[in-house]
This record gives structure tokens, C-alpha cells and sequence, in this order.
């Protein structure tokens, strides 16, 4: 399985890491260098540093390790920087000191390929072998690291291969004694670890010699080929030197020799041959740096160990491993630390995995199960994917992560299921709660009905699904309404019935008046009838009595026809009279409707001129009253003025409104007067119309009523007679109507002249106020634009008022507004006073803000200088907790170490006395055994002598006392048969069987005849009984009784116990056995 969800998600995890990889490639470089790798602490331990570490564990592609050893002060740093194309990089010095201590790296890897796998090659610098400083332990040590580390080592020498050359790598001896392939071996041998040996250069500097023999050139391979040949001769010296040599070919196998000669002929620039450019170097050096670069290049394969190419994290990881077993005093074993590179990369697999396994599950807001489930499965498929990437190996430890991440996966699936099912648990009780409540509120309305209900119900369905989620969702919602039916539905529903009752009683009240109204109606039903047949019997004698008029009528048909024609030419004259003088009424009616709406245009126009007028006179007085506090000089007179002046517009005002009043009335008694006579008017004329079109009907429809139409006629001649005379009557009263109105408009052009009077003494006051207004002038200067604008406004009010009436009225608005304005500007200049005030104490309040903010500034200046030394010390305390941080790490990581010993040890413990427990076990079921075997041999010899005691009872009793001995004695082997094969069973199974009831009594079947036989057999029986309902266990209790079908009496029990149902089954089915 975990296969399958690893090939799922493979796809969906490369497009992630090539995007991770395309933004980290974008991602700006720091500048490279050399880095310290290993290094030599002052307690003399090795370690590794953390920015080392740090940049290789971002390689994540094949690394490739060249590394450069020898001697100290020959040139090894300056061979790696023409390796790089640099100048400049791992530090070169021309001191006798050496400048370079442990083992120290380039911090950028270059990009290379070999065949078709690229990989990353990684340059190490090592500290010269034989310092002054260094102990011979120290030099076998680091040259130990080299070896081990590189995928290509290239030793260091200057001069040829010589015996001095060989005997300074006599050190490749001792490698036997610090490298070790496994474990349990007491010490490599050199072909051993030649096939984990990385490739060997041996770098001959300044070579001076001619590599040639008997006129042949020699390669270089060659040449240390014949150098590593032993010697001839015995004695301890040449057996030490040929020792050396065969350590040589045997530790390194895939060995090579490359020469190059001195880059500068001047000894003194020899010393700062780093400062000189590549170009300025012999071109004999260059050729051959050149070749050697590209050797170097060319040879140099990604690090394996085994079949494993090693990674920038598993070369951080086996590096440790090694420097762990040097600082213990180990020898550093191949085997262990692959197993802790192992151990370390899959751990380091393990939560990388488990953490992208955490962010994708704890990212997603989903909260169906099924949704969480897909979620699940996607980051365990993407996890595992990424965890087979990251891991190495296939042994045990591979298996243990992959068991351990699986278990995670699946405590992680469970915790945020539980977590996320609980919350939507709560989630449901709060709704459940929420929609109690309002259901509660909605059935408590008076006037609520089941569909309202039933809608809020399906609302609250809606918002609840979409709300919650959770297994038990349905579960509290089916809740809810199971509550609801009992709590709040059945309110409603009782409610309901008596609200339906009482519409019953008031149904069957409506009811009984229907058929009280029902029977009324069938009376006067009857009635009517009754009714019906006396005016029938009236129709009937009317209509002999028509036939006969008719007959008689005929005869005068003929003379009244003309009398009909004269009749018919005079009704057309009346309705062309009729036809003018609605004429004239109409005439009449459209002038009235003419002055109507000329007065109603005019009214219009004058209230849309006065609002205009007030308007300018509100704004005109306003900026007026802002003057009126300079003009205190000139106010006494002008109020004297103005009494005046209100005295004479109070006698205006009542004249004007007798006058209005008078109009009024004049024009209100005509308009009714006129409108009452057009009223008659109207309907005499139309009952006229109506009388007539009767006439012409009835003429038409009728010509056996010609005689009485005749005199019809004639009357309505005579009305129309006096309903002319009534018109001629109504239009003297119009002229006098018309008299009165001209009466009326005189009295109105005297008003007008009163008001001309009236007005010339307005404008002489106003004059006078203009007057006073100019001397004011000359006090208030910035008053001038409004004084203008004042003027102006009075020169429009006199044309106002020139031309209509109520002007007047307007003008005591305008006066009272002036003086609502003169109080509102008082009360507007204390307000200023107030304002001016305030913005004394508001410009104070600003003032000392103004201090209050510089004082701020001030403190934060100080807090700022006092937060870049809290930085300060920040940084410091950071740098010396990562310090302690590592320290802890190591010391965690050796605690550790100790603990899985412990751990071990107490795993064997656990085993030991899992083995001795099932010792003691076995000891316990034989003993068991045993002693089952002498309960029933103790119930065998408890059944004889129970036999034997109801024979010695009924040996006296009986006639045939012989024949039920022997009879008591055939029942006695058949039990002692039946007990000894039960004791059998019980050896084997220890189950009790169900038959052995019937097993029992089956030998003598035919013989259990009499109830003393059935006794005699009781006894053994009973005892087995006892001895096997004892062992039964509750669910076998519950089964028997439930075959004997007292099942119902054990579940009205509440939480029975054992002994409990023991009795139960003595009382009920072993007492039933006994009877019988």
C-alpha cells in the first residue's frame, strides 16, 4: 500500500520541488569562499562547523570530493585555487607557520558530469601532515578523514620519489589501525580497504627529472609504478620499506602520478606566487596545471560507499559519524557509520516528511470526512514520496521510519479527526441550542400557524446544513426535533386544537342562525308566491283590458297622427331654444373658468414673488443686522419712525382687511348665488331632456297612450313657458350681479387710492430711514455692499408694491423677520464671543501639545539609542546561546547514545523474563491439570457413596432389593464412566457440553422406568451439574437461560452480576432438572 501512495503521488511532488528548485536558483548567491570543515577544539575533540554544515546540507545532487594532502608549507592551498581558475580563495601564506588547521572546503561547489549524471565537486583542503605543532596520532588522523572522504586524493610532494618520499607515507601503514570496514573485525587488511579506497594522485612538484630510460620516455604512472616495486635484500629496514610499498598498491589500487615543474625560476618569487597571474607562470607550468585540471576533472566520480552515491546531507552525516568514533577513541568502521549515515538521513527523511505531511493536512479547511480522508491520503502519498527521496538505504532502519511515519500518519489522521469531529460536535449543540431557542420564539407568537412553523423549520434545516458537518450532525438535529415535537411543536399543535374548537363552537353557532335565516326565507318564499300569483291575476285582467284600449285606440290612430306631426314640429323648436341657451350657459361657464384661472396664474405669480422677495429681504436683513450694534446713535429716531409707521400700516392692515372681507363676502354671495341658479339651471334643463326623451319614447314604443302624451305635451309647454320666463328672470338677476361687482371694483380702486396714501407715508418714513442708513455709512464702511443690496431690495418692493395688494403683508413679514434676525445676530455675536474664547483655550491647548510632542520626540530619540544597545546585547546573548545550543546538541546526542544502550539491555531483560513467565506459566496449567483431576475423582467417590447410601435406604423397602442392586450398580459404572470421560474432555477442551445431560441417563434409558430409579441416578448427576455451572461464564449463562426461555426475567435485572444469574439458573433450570 504504501508503495502505491508513494507512485501516486510522485507526479505532484516533482512539480513541487522543481518549483522550489526554480525559485531557489533565482535566489540571490552570497559571495563563495573557503569554509572550515573539521577543525580541533581546545579539548582536543573534532568538530564540525555549523556554516559548513549549513551549505552542504542545500546539496542536494551527487557529490564528487577532491582533496589535497601533504607535507605542510608545499603548495597544496595554491593548487586547489588554479583548480578553481582563481587567484585568490583558500589562503595561501609564504611564512614557515601554516595557515591552514583541519579540514577546510570551498564554499561553491562546481557543476560537473560525468557520462550523464551531473554532480557537484567539492575541493577539501587538508593541514599539512607533519606541522611542528602536531602529534603523530593527530597526522594519521586527519590523513584518515582525507582518504576516507574523497572520491579523488591527491597527495602533495615536492621533488621526485625517492626513500625520504616513501618513508614520509609510511603513515598509509598505520591506516590498519584507524580504519576498519566492520565492527567485529579485529583489524582491515590492506586489499580490504582498497576496494573503498578513492583514487590516488600522487602530485610531484618542482620536478626537475628526465623521465626517461635507455632513450625511451617514461610516463609518470610509470615512473611510481617502478618507485613502489620492492626492493631485493632481507633485514628489518628493507622489509619496513617494501611494507610501505605494498601498503601503497594495495590500499590504493586505482593510483596515477602527474608532475609538474617549478612555475617561476626566481626563488624569491616563489614566496608571492600567488600575487603573479596565471599567464605571467613558465608556459611548462601551465601545460601541465592545465593537463592536471583537466585529469582531475575527467577522473574525479561521485563519493560512493557501496552502492550509495552520497549527497551533501550524507556527506555531513558520515563525517560526523566518523568524527564521533575519533573523539570516543574509536576506530572509525565503514559499516557503522554508512548504518548512522543511514539512521541520520532517514530520521532527517522522517521529518521532513512528517512535516509536509502536517502543513498539507493542517492547511486544508475541509471538514467532511470524506474530503479529510482525500486529504489524508494525498499527504501521506506526497509525504512517503518525498521520504523515499530523501532516505538512503533499504535495511533496517529504512523499515523502522517507514513503520514509525506510517503510525504518526495515522496518530496525526485520528488526533485532528477527533479534534475536528469534537469541534463539530459542539459546533452542532450550539445550533441545536440557537435553533431551540428561535423555534421557541416563533411558537410563541399568538397568531402562528403549522406552516409558518414548518417554514421556519425547513430555514433552520438549510442554515444547518450548510453550518455544520460531522458524524453526529443528523444525530443532534434528529435530537432537536424529537424535543421540538414534544416541547414546542405540541404547544403550537394544542393551541391550534382549542383555537379549532373554539371556530367549531362559533361554526355550529353560524350554522344554527343559517337555518334559523333559512327557514325565514322559505316563509317569505311563500310570500312572494302568494304575492306573485295575486299580481299575475292583475296582469292577466290589465292585458283584456289593453286588448280593448287598443281596439279603440286603433280608430283614433289615424286622427291623431297629425295632431302628432304639429306636436313633433313645436318640441323641435323648444330644443333649438333648449340648444341656445346651453349655449350661452357654456358661454357663460368658460369666461367664468377664464377669470378663474387668470386670478389662480396671478396668485401663483405673486407667491412665487413674494417667496423670492423674502428671500432677498432674509439675506438683506441678515447682513443688515450685522450693522445694527454701530447704528445705537441713530436707533431712537428710527424706532419712533417706526411706531409711526406701524401705526399707520395697523390702520392699512384693518382697512385692507375690511376691504378683503368685504370682497370676500360680495364675491362668495355671487359665486353662490350664481352657482345655485346655474345649478337649477342645469337640472330643470336636464330633467327637461329626460321628460322629453320620455316623451319620444313612449310616442315611439306607444301609440295606444297618444291621448295622454297629448296632454303631457301640452304640460310641458306650459313649463317650458314659465321656464323661460325663469330664464329672462335669471338674467336680470345677473345684471344685477354684475352691477353689484362693478359697485364692488369702484369700492376696490378707493382701496387702492386709501392704499397709494398709505404707501406714498411708507415711502416718506422710508426715505427718512434711507437718510439715516447714509449717515451710517460713513461709520461702517464694510457695510456698504450691503446697504446696497438693501436699497436695491426696497426699490423691488416698491414695484411689488405698486402692483399688487398684498405687498403690504409682505412688508410686516419682512419687519418681523428683521427683527428675528436683529436677536438671532445678538445672540450670533455672543456665540462669537464664546467661539473667540474657545479658540483662546484651544490655541493654549495647542501650544502645550506643540511641548508635549517635542518632549516625545525627545524620549523616543532616547528610547531609540537605548533599543540599538538592547540590539547589541540581543546579538550577543544570540550568538552565545547558539554556542550553548551546539554544545547541548553534542552533549544530547552522547545521552542519547547511552540511552540506546540502555534501552537494549532492557529489551533483553524484557525478553528474560517473558521466557521465564511462560516457564512459570506452563508450571501453573500442569498444576491446574492436576488439580482438576482431583476434584473429579473427589466427585466420582462424593457419587458412589451417595449411591451407596440410597441403597442401604431402599434395601429394606423394596421386594426385588437384589435386582435394583444390581441395577444401583450398572448407574454407578455408567457414571463413574461418564465422570472419568467429562474429566477427559475437560483436559483436553475444558468446555462444558450441552448433551451430557443426555449422555448421562442414555446407558440405562430403558431401565429410568420408576421414580427410585430416577432418584438413584439424581445424585451424580446433580453433583456434575453443580461442578460444570459453576465454570460457566456469563455469556454460556445467558445462552442456557435463554434456552430454557426465562431470558426476560435476566433482562428486567439491571447490570446482573455472575452470582446473580448463578441463582437465577439454580432456581429455574437446574430446579427444573431436578423435578424431573
Amino acid at each position: 500500500m504504501a508503495h502505491a501512495l508513494r507512485s501516486r503521488g510522485a507526479q505532484t511532488v516533482k512539480k513541487k520541488n522543481e518549483n522550489i528548485q526554480g525559485s531557489t536558483f533565482h535566489a540571490p548567491q552570497p559571495s563563495p569562499k573557503a569554509l572550515r570543515l573539521v577543525h580541533c577544539d581546545e579539548n582536543g575533540m573534532f568538530r564540525m562547523d555549523v556554516e559548513a554544515v549549513a551549505t552542504l546540507q542545500m546539496i542536494k545532487e551527487p557529490l564528487g570530493v577532491v582533496t589535497v594532502c601533504g607535507r605542510a608549507r608545499q603548495g597544496k592551498s595554491y593548487i586547489l585555487n588554479q583548480l578553481l581558475g582563481r587567484s585568490t580563495g583558500f589562503q595561501v601564506a609564504s611564512t614557515h607557520q601554516p595557515c591552514t588547521k583541519g579540514l577546510w572546503m570551498w564554499s561553491m561547489p562546481l557543476k560537473k558530469t560525468t557520462g550523464e549524471t551531473e554532480y557537484n565537486l567539492l575541493l577539501l583542503d587538508t593541514e599539512g601532515i607533519d606541522a611542528y605543532d602536531q602529534t603523530g596520532t593527530y597526522s594519521i588522523q586527519i590523513f584518515s578523514l582525507a582518504v576516507l572522504l574523497s572520491s579523488l586524493f591527491v597527495y602533495n610532494q615536492m621533488g621526485g620519489i625517492d626513500e625520504a618520499a616513501l618513508d614520509q607515507l609510511s603513515l598509509v601503514t598505520e591506516l590498519t589501525k584507524h580504519i576498519r570496514l566492520r565492527a567485529s573485525e579485529h583489524r582491515s587488511t590492506y586489499a580490504e580497504l582498497g576496494q573503498h579506497s578513492p583514487v590516488f594522485l600522487w602530485l610531484l612538484r618542482d620536478f626537475y627529472l628526465d623521465l626517461s630510460e635507455e632513450g625511451e620516455r617514461v610516463s609518470p604512472r610509470d615512473y611510481l609504478e617502478s618507485a613502489l616495486q620492492p626492493i631485493a635484500g632481507e633485514g628489518r629496514a628493507i622489509a619496513a620499506r617494501n611494507e610501505i610499498r605494498d601498503s601503497i598498491r594495495a590500499l590504493f589500487p586505482d593510483r596515477h602520478c602527474f608532475t609538474l615543474v617549478r612555475p617561476l625560476n626566481n626563488e624569491h618569487d616563489l614566496q608571492h606566487l600567488d600575487q603573479f597571474p596565471f599567464d605571467s607562470l613558465r608556459p611548462e607550468f601551465q601545460a601541465g596545471m592545465d593537463a592536471l585540471t583537466k585529469f582531475v576533472f575527467d577522473r574525479t566520480k561521485p563519493k560512493q560507499l557501496g552502492s550509495n552515491i552520497m549527497t551533501g546531507p550524507m556527506f555531513v552525516s558520515l563525517t560526523q559519524s566518523f568524527l564521533d568514533a575519533i573523539n570516543a577513541g574509536a576506530v572509525p568502521t565503514l559499516a557503522n557509520s554508512w548504518q548512522n549515515v543511514e539512521e541520520s538521513e532517514c530520521r532527517r527523511a522522517y521529518d521532513v516528511a512528517l512535516e509536509l505531511y502536517i502543513k498539507a493536512f493542517t492547511k486544508s479547511s475541509a471538514v467532511d470526512e470524506e474530503a479529510l480522508r482525500m486529504i489524508h491520503e494525498t499527504a501521506v502519498t506526497d509525504a512517503f514520496y518525498i521520504f523515499d527521496n530523501e532516505a538512503v538505504g533499504s535495511g533496517a532502519a529504512r523499515q523502522k521510519y517507514e513503520k514509525m511515519l506510517s503510525s504518526a500518519f495515522k496518530k496525526h489522521y485520528e488526533e485532528s479527526m477527533h479534534k475536528i469531529w469534537t469541534e463539530a460536535e459542539l459546533k452542532c449543540t450550539r445550533m441545536v441550542e440557537m435553533m431551540d431557542e428561535k423555534l421557541w420564539a416563533v411558537c410563541q407568537s399568538s397568531d402562528v400557524s403549522l406552516g409558518q412553523v414548518f417554514e421556519a423549520l425547513n430555514t433552520f434545516l438549510e442554515d444547518y446544513d450548510d453550518a455544520t458537518s460531522g458524524p453526529s450532525k443528523w444525530k443532534k438535529f434528529r435530537t432537536f426535533l424529537q424535543n421540538s415535537l414534544k416541547g414546542s411543536l405540541l404547544g403550537v399543535v394544542k393551541r391550534m386544537n382549542l383555537q379549532s374548537q373554539t371556530d367549531s363552537v362559533s361554526f355550529q353557532m353560524k350554522h344554527q342562525s343559517l337555518e334559523d335565516r333559512l327557514i325565514n326565507a322559505e316563509k317569505q318564499l311563500e310570500c312572494a308566491k302568494r304575492e306573485m300569483n295575486d299580481w299575475r291575476n292583475r296582469y292577466e285582467l290589465l292585458t283584456e283590458e289593453a286588448k280593448s284600449s287598443e281596439e279603440a285606440s286603433a280608430a283614433r290612430y289615424l286622427a291623431l297622427e297629425k295632431m302628432y306631426d304639429s306636436l313633433n314640429e313645436k318640441c323641435s323648436l323648444a330644443s333649438h331654444q333648449l340648444e341656445i341657451s346651453r349655449k350661452e350657459v357654456s358661454d357663460w361657464r368658460a369666461s367664468y373658468e377664464v377669470v378663474v384661472t387668470e386670478r389662480k396664474t396671478l396668485e401663483e405669480q405673486l407667491n412665487v414673488e413674494i417667496g423670492v422677495l423674502r428671500s432677498r429681504c432674509s439675506s438683506a436683513e441678515g447682513r443688515l443686522a450685522a450693522s445694527q450694534e454701530q447704528l445705537q446713535s441713530a436707533k431712537e429716531e428710527v424706532h419712533e419712525w417706526r411706531r409711526k409707521y406701524d401705526l399707520a400700516l395697523e390702520e392699512l392692515h384693518i382697512t385692507s382687511e375690511r376691504a378683503a372681507a368685504i370682497c370676500e363676502r360680495l364675491n362668495r354671495q355671487a359665486q353662490d348665488r350664481q352657482d345655485a341658479l346655474l345649478n337649477e339651471y342645469f337640472s330643470n334643463i336636464a330633467r327637461k331632456e329626460r321628460e322629453t326623451n320620455d316623451v319620444k319614447s313612449k310616442v315611439e314604443g306607444d301609440e295606444r297612450h297618444i291621448a295622454a302624451l297629448q296632454d303631457r305635451l301640452e304640460d310641458q309647454e306650459l313649463k317650458i313657458c314659465s321656464q323661460e320666463e325663469e330664464m329672462s328672470r335669471l338674467r336680470l338677476e345677473l345684471r344685477q350681479i354684475h352691477n353689484i361687482v362693478d359697485i364692488e371694483k369702484a369700492k376696490a380702486i378707493s382701496m387702492d387710492k386709501e392704499l397709494s396714501i398709505l404707501k406714498q407715508q411708507k415711502h416718506y418714513l422710508e426715505d427718512k430711514l434711507n437718510l439715516e442708513l447714509k449717515r451710517s455709512e460713513d461709520a461702517v464702511a464694510k457695510q456698504q455692499q450691503s446697504e446696497k443690496e438693501m436699497k436695491l431690495a426696497v426699490g423691488r418692493l416698491e414695484k411689488v408694491h405698486e402692483e399688487i395688494e398684498s405687498a403690504t403683508k409682505a412688508r410686516l413679514e419682512a419687519e418681523r423677520l428683521a427683527a428675528e434676525r436683529l436677536a438671532a445676530q445678538i445672540s450670533a455675536e455672543r456665540r462669537n464671543e464664546v467661539l473667540v474664547r474657545e479658540n483662546d483655550e484651544l490655541s493654549r491647548a495647542i501650544h502645550t501639545l506643540q511641548d508635549l510632542e517635542r518632549d516625545t520626540i525627545s524620549r523616543m530619540r532616547s528610547m531609540d539609542r537605548h533599543l540599538e544597545v538592547r540590539d547589541k546585547e540581543m546579538g550577543e546573548l544570540l550568538d552565545s546561546a547558539h554556542k550553548q545550543r551546539a554544545d547541548t546538541l553534542n552533549v544530547l546526542e552522547s545521552l542519547l547514545d547511552t540511552e540506546r544502550q540502555a534501552c537494549a539491555e532492557a529489551n533483553a531483560r524484557a525478553e528474560a523474563l517473558s521466557v521465564q513467565l511462560q516457564s512459570v506459566q506452563g508450571k501453573l496449567d500442569s498444576l491446574q491439570q492436576k488439580f482438576s483431576i482431583a476434584r473429579l475423582n473427589e466427585t466420582l467417590l462424593d457419587g458412589r457413596l451417595r449411591i451407596c447410601h440410597c441403597h442401604g435406604e431402599l434395601g429394606g423397602k423394596s421386594p426385588s432389593s437384589g435386582k435394583r442392586a444390581r441395577l444401583d450398580d450398572s448407574v454407578l459404572e455408567d457414571s463413574a464412566n461418564y465422570v472419568l470421560m467429562n474429566a477427559s474432555c475437560q483436559m483436553t477442551a475444558r468446555k462444558p457440553d450441552k448433551l451430557s445431560l443426555v449422555s448421562r441417563c442414555s446407558p440405562t434409558q430403558s431401565q429410568c422406568d420408576t421414580p427410585d430409579k430416577l432418584d438413584n441416578r439424581a445424585s451424580p448427576s446433580d453433583s456434575k451439574e453443580s461442578d460444570d455451572y459453576m465454570r460457566f461464564t456469563i455469556p454460556r449463562l445467558r445462552q442456557e437461560l435463554s434456552k430454557a426461555g426465562i431470558l426476560d426475567e435476566l433482562e428486567q435485572m439491571k447490570s446482573p452480576t455472575k452470582k446473580e444469574i448463578i441463582e437465577l439458573y439454580e432456581r429455574h433450570v437446574l430446579h427444573k432438572f431436578c423435578t424431573a
